[in-house]
């Protein structure tokens, strides 16, 4: 019997894991544990997987320093409706905290958290603990920093055999990978990860469980009575509109509203990121006719009811793109787009809003510009399209495993 631990967070990245961790709980070889992170347990509970919250370790990794920080940081962090209750957040901040306090002293610590927020946790400690008590033999993450980067150093750290599955195509700047493997999708990732300074040689180009599905979806979809199942109205077209967890969201939502009002025979769907508030979306939206919040939705129903996908660098935009969707980058942010599609041809680039109008009216009407589009697409991504993501990095998996032996 061999143990593999995932520890992934939620979003994009739990979804990489799920098909990985359903292929390989098909054998009775392999013994999958799942550490779920943050809003990760909802879809590990929505697709009947098993698994462990931070708070099932409670023991193992809290003491007296750690409540108390613990306790100190929910009260400024947790917000309630998100699916995490008061107790998990503070075993989550508390053990976080307290191992930057143990490396830097708390003085020095809150003056870092103050200043980076989250992105001042590397737990090692606590995931050295977690890590120790599983007694994995392999650990998966994807390529989120905190916890899951804290893993594969816990695992580094005890000579356990580590993969990480990049989510993208490498564009952000993110911490080095330092997993002993690297799973990525497509060959534009690999370079960009090789430009950041990580080494070719532990890089394998699988393609990606969470796309694997689409051809078949694309085939399945116009059967289906997609507007009808998610209560949208009859005789619309729909543009979409993916958030993030971003400070310009409520603009980007204001933006959308706005330039679709415009729009005859068209409505605006909004898909809000997962972690984000629902109810604030709830109040942005309020009053406003034609626009319909659709939280709950599979994204890719969404985007195949709809004529255009609008978002300003998340894997909805990537998804519209393979499935032959037009894609507007808002970017309202005032720095450079992380992920800039746009310059492989298969997104426009808007970064101020009042050409967003036009630009959708581009995206819908301008016929050799979706030519253009098309051929960009199929140039640039039309391989990673192939079905073969889980079988390759499941193959990844186990071959990490055979050479312990």
């Amino acid at each position: 019997m061999k143990r593999i631990f995932f520890v992934v967070y939620g979003g994009g990245h739990v979804n990489l894991a799920i098909p990985l961790i359903k292929e390989l709980r098909k054998e009775n070889f392999y013994e999958t544990t799942v550490l779920g992170l943050s809003i990760a347990m909802k879809s590990l509970k929505q697709e009947r997987i098993a698994y462990k919250s931070i708070a099932d370790f409670e023991s193992v990794i809290m003491d007296d320093l750690a409540w108390r920080l613990g306790k100190e940081l929910a009260d400024k962090w947790h917000v309630d409706g998100k699916g995490i209750d008061r107790k998990e957040s503070e075993i989550y901040l508390g053990s976080s905290m307290r191992d930057v306090v143990m490396e830097i002293g708390e003085e020095e610590a809150f003056r870092e958290i103050n200043e980076k927020g989250r992105r001042a946790f590397y737990p090692v400690n606590t995931m050295q603990k977690i890590v120790d008590y599983v007694g994995p033999d392999l650990i998966v993450t994807t390529n989120v920093p905190r916890m899951e980067r804290a893993a594969v150093k816990a695992g580094l750290n005890r000579g356990i055999p580590t993969i990480a599955i990049h989510d993208y195509l490498g564009f952000e700047k993110r911490h080095k990978l330092e997993a002993d493997k690297i799973a990525v999708m497509c060959d534009i990732t690999l370079e960009n990860l090789v430009k950041a300074g990580h080494d070719r040689e532990r890089i394998v180009v699988t393609g990606q469980p969470v796309f694997d599905q689409i051809p078949a979806e694309m085939e399945v979809f116009p059967s289906i009575d997609l507007p009808g199942k998610w209560q949208l109205p009859e005789n619309k077209r729909f543009i979409l509109l993916g958030t993030q967890t971003n400070p310009t969201s409520q603009v980007m939502v204001e933006s959308a509203i706005n330039a679709v009002s415009q729009l005859d025979g068209y409505e605006l769907i909004i898909k809000p990121h997962p972690g984000e508030d629902i109810r604030n979306h709830e109040k942005w939206i309020s009053g406003k006719k034609g626009v319909h919040l659709r939280p709950d939705a599979p994204i890719r129903e969404l985007i195949f009811c709809s004529d255009l996908t609008i978002t300003i660098f998340s894997t909805i935009g990537f998804e519209s793109v393979l499935m032959g969707k037009p894609l507007i980058q808002l970017n309202l942010t005032g720095n450079p787009n992380p992920v800039p599609l746009y310059q492989y041809g298969v997104s426009l680039n808007v970064e101020d809003r009042t050409n967003l109008l036009s630009t959708i009216k581009q995206c819908l009407h301008d016929m050799e510009l979706k030519d253009a589009f098309e051929k960009s697409r199929n140039l640039h991504f039309g391989h990673i399209i192939h079905g073969d993501g889980t079988k390759n990095i499941t193959a990844l998996i186990k071959s990490a495993l055979s050479n312990q032996e």
